[in-house]
């Protein structure tokens, strides 16, 4: 791997946003389920349903993971602190192409050789100069026969890219 030319750092804070925004819509969704149940607010009053906001939010948000994101001329690696894991693709030797709709995010996994990397779209474009490395990468490994679907190269605007083993029509 070269130099690094660029990184991202997700926001401590945003860890303990996305926690209160899970509690937040737990403590909404159990109101509403004990309100439609004809309990009033009593649900609140046990200590239990409490434990079960608690961990529930933590669950949904995983509020101590912090993500960084850092690419060079030719790699993108992925780091995830909680987990204490890494995972890196050699951008212009990319093999496999994919997009696909996960929930209501649209997913990009690129895969090389040796490993592959799944990321939301969103995820992708944290920083517009990683994503300009990532998409130059992927545009090389397109013209040098990755494999891609049609369908993904319109998604990826790539359908005017020549490909070395795969000629367009």
């Amino acid at each position: 791997m070269g130099p690094t030319l660029v990184w991202w750092r997700d926001s401590p804070k945003a860890g303990l946003a996305r926690a209160v925004s899970a509690a937040v819509i737990l403590v909404v969704g159990t109101a509403v389920i004990s309100l439609a149940n004809d309990f009033g607010l009593e649900a609140f009053k046990h200590w239990q349903i409490w434990l079960i906001i608690a961990a529930g939010s933590y669950l949904m948000s995983n509020p101590f993971n912090v993500d960084t994101i850092s690419a060079g001329a030719d790699w993108v690696q992925w780091r995830r602190s909680r987990l204490r894991k890494a995972n890196y693709l050699k951008l212009y030797e990319l093999t496999k192409i994919r997009t696909s709709y996960g929930g209501a995010d649209l997913h990009l996994a690129l895969y090389d050789d040796e490993r592959g990397m799944d990321r939301t779209f969103a995820e992708w474009h944290r920083d517009r100069r990683i994503w300009d490395l990532v998409y130059n990468g992927i545009a090389h490994s397109v013209a040098n026969g990755a494999d891609i679907r049609p369908s993904d190269l319109g998604v990826l605007k790539l359908h005017k890219q020549r490909m070395r083993n795969n000629p367009p029509d």
